[in-house]
C-alpha cells in the first residue's frame, strides 16, 4: 500500500512541476505581452544560468542530507578573483582558478562535516562569512572592471542562439544527471542520504561521499560565480548574495529531499525553471526588489513545507 501511494505521489508531482510553471507563465503573460517573447526567455536564461549551475551543486549535497549556504559566497569570492587572475595572466588561468579554488572549498567543507563530524548548517554559516569577507578583502570591497574582451563574451556571446552561460549551465547539469544515474559514486550518494549507517555497513567510504559532493558543489558554484561575472563584465565582491537559498528553493521545488535519498539534476531544471519564471514576471511588473525577496523567502518556506509534508506521508 506504501508502494501504491508513494507511486502515485511521485507521479503527482511529476505532473504538477510543469503545470505550476504553464499557469505562472500565463498569469505573467497576461500582465505583461512581453513575457512570452524570445528576447525575454533569451534574457532570462542568460540570467538565471547561475542559479541552474549552482543548484545542481546543491542538489548533490542536499541529497546526502546537507546543506551548503557558502555558495553565494563563492560566487563573490570568484568574481573578484578571476576577474583579477583574467586581466594579469588570461581568461584560461582565471578559469583553472576558478575550478582550484571551488574544489579546495569543498575538500575543506567536506571535510569538516564528514571526518570532524561539525554540523552541515555550521560549517555552511563559517564558509559563508570567510568566503564572502574574502572577497572583501581581495578587492578592499572596490569593483575590478577592465576584463579581457574572451572572459567577457562568454557572458554575452550565445551559441544557435542560446546564451553561453546557459549552455554551459546546462551541460554540467546533463553532467550531473549522468553521474548520479549511471556511475557508482552516483548510487553511493543516494545510498548515504537514504541511511548512512547502512552504506557504512555495507562498505560505502561515506566520509569520501560526503566530501565527493561539496567538491561538485564547490566546483560548480565557482563556474556560476565565474559566469556571473562574464555576464555583467566586473569583478564585485557582491555578487551571490542570497544564491544559496536559491538554489536550495530550487532544487527542493524539483523533488530533492532536505532529508536525503531521493533527487535528481532533470527535475532541479524545473525547479530553478519556476524561480526563474517568478522572478521575471514580477520584474515585468515591476514590482520591487523589497517584495520579491518576501515572495522568495515564502517560496523557501513553502518548498520544505511541501517536502516535509510528502515525508510524513511515504512513512
Amino acid at each position: 500500500m506504501k508502494k501504491i501511494l508513494g507511486s502515485q505521489e511521485i507521479k503527482l508531482s511529476n505532473i504538477l512541476l510543469p503545470v505550476a510553471a504553464l499557469v505562472l507563465c500565463v498569469i505573467f503573460q497576461i500582465g505583461n505581452p512581453n513575457f512570452f517573447t524570445f528576447r525575454n526567455w533569451t534574457n532570462m536564461s542568460r540570467q538565471q544560468a547561475s542559479l541552474l549551475i549552482a543548484a545542481t551543486g546543491q542538489t548533490f549535497v542536499i541529497m546526502t542530507g546537507c546543506i551548503d549556504l557558502s555558495q553565494g559566497s563563492m560566487v563573490g569570492l570568484i568574481s573578484v578573483l578571476s576577474a583579477d587572475i583574467a586581466i594579469r595572466y588570461g581568461t584560461g588561468m582565471a578559469i583553472l582558478a576558478t575550478c582550484l579554488v571551488g574544489a579546495v572549498v569543498g575538500v575543506g567543507q567536506g571535510f569538516l562535516v564528514a571526518k570532524i563530524k561539525i554540523p552541515a548548517f555550521i560549517v555552511g554559516l563559517g564558509f559563508m562569512n570567510i568566503l564572502r569577507g574574502a572577497a572583501y578583502l581581495y578587492c578592499n570591497g572596490m569593483p575590478i572592471s577592465g576584463i579581457p574582451e574572451s572572459y567577457s563574451r562568454l557572458g554575452s556571446d550565445s551559441i544557435l542562439g542560446l546564451p553561453i552561460p546557459f549552455v554551459i549551465a546546462f551541460l554540467f547539469t546533463i553532467l550531473g544527471w549522468a553521474i548520479l544515474k549511471f556511475l557508482t559514486i552516483g548510487r553511493n550518494i543516494y545510498s548515504v542520504g537514504g541511511n548512512e549507517e547502512a552504506s557504512r555497513l555495507a562498505g560505502i567510504n561515506v566520509i569520501g561521499v560526503r566530501i565527493f559532493v561539496y567538491v561538485v558543489s564547490g566546483v560548480l558554484s565557482a563556474l556560476a560565480g565565474f559566469l556571473q561575472t562574464a555576464r555583467v563584465a566586473v569583478g564585485q565582491c557582491t555578487l551571490g548574495e542570497g544564491l544559496q537559498m536559491q538554489a536550495i528553493a530550487a532544487a527542493v521545488i524539483g523533488g530533492t529531499s532536505m532529508a536525503g535519498g531521493q533527487g535528481n539534476c532533470l527535475k532541479t531544471i524545473l525547479g530553478v525553471l519556476v524561480m526563474a519564471i517568478i522572478s521575471n514576471g514580477l520584474n515585468l511588473l515591476r514590482v520591487s526588489t523589497y517584495t520579491q525577496t518576501v515572495v522568495n523567502g515564502v517560496i523557501i518556506i513553502l518548498a520544505v513545507a511541501f517536502d516535509v509534508v510528502g515525508k510524513k506521508n511515504r512513512v
